[in-house]
């Protein structure tokens, strides 16, 4: 058995819908889930018990920016015994994951929302700008704005600035 954890917010789509319609996110944006996932993940790995270092280690995650998938965070661990994992001393049911992950879902969610609704703003206005230069259509923005060179940088700044 292994940990597979969903963190998708229902948040996110309406969010978009109000900004033009449901779609992909930019490169940015899933920066931002990223860094957010990062922070997740280090979360649960320092609460993980540190005598079974080897499903500590096995954490990872990825991200989803796809409308037909979902906006979110997948949190994973393959190790076959890290679903049974509990606190030395304390009953086995529940395991650790099962209130562990919703608890470090619960310190980063607000904060990367704040964040990723800041960026989809930022995007949405770079979005309009370039469109009213150029009258180019909404796909050609798009892909404009998917090519930035390094949007993890620009976003730890931006994110900064937030907290």
């Amino acid at each position: 058995m292994s940990i597979e954890a969903k963190f998708f917010p229902a948040e996110i789509p309406p969010y978009l819908a109000a900004h033009g319609g449901v779609r992909a996110l930019t490169p940015d944006e899933e920066g931002v889930l990223y860094l957010y996932g990062e922070e997740l993940r280090s979360y649960i790995v320092q609460a993980w018990p540190v005598d079974t270092g080897t499903s500590q280690d096995a954490f990872s995650f990825y991200t989803s920016a796809d409308p037909a998938q979902g906006f979110g965070i997948v949190v994973e661990n393959p190790m076959f015994y890290a679903e049974y994992v509990h606190r030395a001393g304390t009953a086995p049911e529940p395991p650790l994951w099962r209130t562990l992950l919703p608890e470090a879902w619960a310190t980063v969610k607000g904060p990367m929302l704040k964040a990723l609704f800041a960026e989809i703003d930022a995007t949405e206005a770079q979005r309009a700008l370039l469109a009213s230069r150029k009258g180019a259509s909404r796909r050609e923005v798009s892909r404009q704005l998917s090519r930035r060179a390094d949007p993890f940088e620009a976003l730890r700044r931006r994110i900064a600035g937030l907290l």
